[in-house]
């Protein structure tokens, strides 16, 4: 609940009724939020990095972030009133994803 409550609804998989559940009717182990592992990090830090380097990746594992997740950390910021970092404004104008960083970085 505190997952949902701060970073929204695309953070936590839909509850599958039992007509939607595979041969056992029940759910699959990847939709069941306890088995799931999550990266926390402190918001406002993870906003501000994002922002400032401009690369916008979970620092822990390297994946691309989606732009529905930099919404969840915009929101964030403001529902916690820890100010505004525009980060959606930031990938929108010129955000660098993990497939372009390393393309970017190269030199010949």
């Amino acid at each position: 609940a505190i997952l949902k409550r701060q970073w929204g609804e695309e953070m936590v998989p839909p509850v599958k009724s039992d007509d939607e559940g595979g041969k056992d009717g029940g759910e699959s182990s990847s939709d069941n939020i306890e088995d799931r592992n999550f990266n926390l990090f402190d918001g406002q830090v993870l906003a501000f990095y994002l922002v400032s380097t401009l690369q916008f990746i979970d620092p822990f594992n390297r994946r691309d972030l989606t732009r529905p997740e930099l919404c969840a950390l915009d929101a964030y910021l403001e529902a916690y009133n820890l100010g505004r970092a525009n980060v959606v404004e930031a990938f929108d104008e010129k955000g660098v994803s993990l497939s372009t960083a390393g393309a970017a970085a190269q030199t010949s």
